[in-house]
């Protein structure tokens, strides 16, 4: 992507395996089908004095893997755990946040942005959420996500943050 060229917020739900009703219900009932379930949330992109680029991974048996990504090239991969209740929350609270993603806001992410990609697996259901990072620089560009997401986000900072015993990875 060129300097000057403007990234943008992709709309909606991915079209070839959106987030269903029934494979949530799915998840939510079944304690094998939950295992499988899978989130992701990276953080790209901004200047490179800004943050350190990292990934967060958590799967439905509450396995959290952080890897932050050194200027070098070289990634660092912290380990760590939470009861899967954490998870069951998480998914629990999953529903409003899937509905408000449908919408998701009409804004260009500016060059040089912080740029957040959550990406929520269960199973044969997919959905990738697109945000900026950086509160500042939402602010600035008119970039609001949706209260549910929001706090599906802070929970993955937070969760991640505490299974690592690592200092807040919220940029």
């Amino acid at each position: 992507m060129d300097k000057g060229e403007e990234k943008r917020a992709p709309g909606g739900l991915p079209a070839e395996a959106p987030l269903s009703p029934e494979g949530m219900r799915r998840v939510l009932d079944d304690p094998e089908a939950r295992r499988k379930a899978r989130f992701r949330l990276t953080i790209s992109g901004g200047l490179p004095s800004e943050v350190q680029p990292f990934s967060l991974d958590l799967d439905g048996r509450g396995q959290v893997a952080v890897t932050r990504f050194e200027a070098a090239g070289a990634a660092r991969e912290d380990t760590g755990r939470v009861d899967e209740a954490v998870v069951l929350r998480l998914l629990r609270d999953l529903g409003a946040a899937a509905i408000a993603a449908a919408t998701p806001p009409r804004v260009r992410i500016p060059p040089d942005s912080l740029v957040g990609r959550l990406e929520i697996s269960l199973g044969g259901d997919a959905q990738q959420i697109v945000f900026m990072a950086d509160e500042e620089q939402a602010r600035t560009a008119g970039f609001h996500l949706s209260p549910p997401v929001g706090r599906l986000i802070e929970d993955l900072y937070r969760i991640g943050s505490e299974a690592t015993k690592t200092a807040s990875l919220k940029p």
